[in-house]
């Protein structure tokens, strides 16, 4: 059994900022591929709750069902990245406000990412960022 790892994103125009979903997709490939389809899974996951996370991976499978015989890992990585194209918002609430970060009616509301994958609405943080600056100049003028 032969492995691979693909890192899935959806198409942001090199706008990384506004990929808010993503992972890598491992594909397990038995040794009668392509007769079979892959084992897949996937890791690293990030701005899919478990109910979307199996969305895809049960996409993927159908996707693999329909494709045994063929050579289709191509295929499934663009079935992937067109999946979280189409789903590109990410699960949960932001910290702050405890508002969705996605509204069915409106979309993305504009939001700040940090490295670690956790989001919150732009003027939420920024709010917040001001506030915290505030306190250490306050602390500061209490040290000197």
């Amino acid at each position: 059994t032969r492995s691979l790892a693909v890192s899935v994103a959806p198409r942001t125009d090199g706008q990384l900022s506004r990929a808010y979903v993503g992972a890598d997709l491992l594909l397990g490939l038995p040794n009668d591929y392509p007769a079979q389809e892959p084992r897949l899974n996937l890791r690293n996951v990030f701005g899919l709750r478990d109910s979307r996370r199996q969305q895809l991976l049960d996409h993927l499978r159908r996707e693999a069902r329909g494709l045994v015989g063929d050579v289709m890992l191509c295929s499934l990585c663009e079935a992937a990245i067109s999946w979280l194209d189409n789903n590109n918002w990410p699960d949960g609430v932001c910290t702050f406000c405890l508002e969705r970060l996605f509204d069915d009616s409106s979309g993305v509301a504009d939001l700040v990412r940090l490295p670690c994958n956790h989001y919150f609405h732009s003027g939420c943080w920024w709010g917040w960022w001001r506030w915290q600056q505030g306190q250490y100049k306050a602390a500061e003028q209490q040290l000197v």
